[in-house]
């Protein structure tokens, strides 16, 4: 992942944090079950 995908997602997460969107508890969730996968 390039740093300018990166910088999009932090973008869309401070949104949605500042703004109580259900969306950062959908990235978190995916990000963790990426995480999980990837360690086998």
């Amino acid at each position: 992942m390039g740093s300018v995908v990166g910088e999009k997602i932090t973008c869309l997460i401070e949104y949605a944090t500042n703004n109580f969107l259900p969306f950062y508890y959908s990235v978190c969730y995916a990000r963790r079950k990426f995480e999980l996968d990837a360690n086998g």
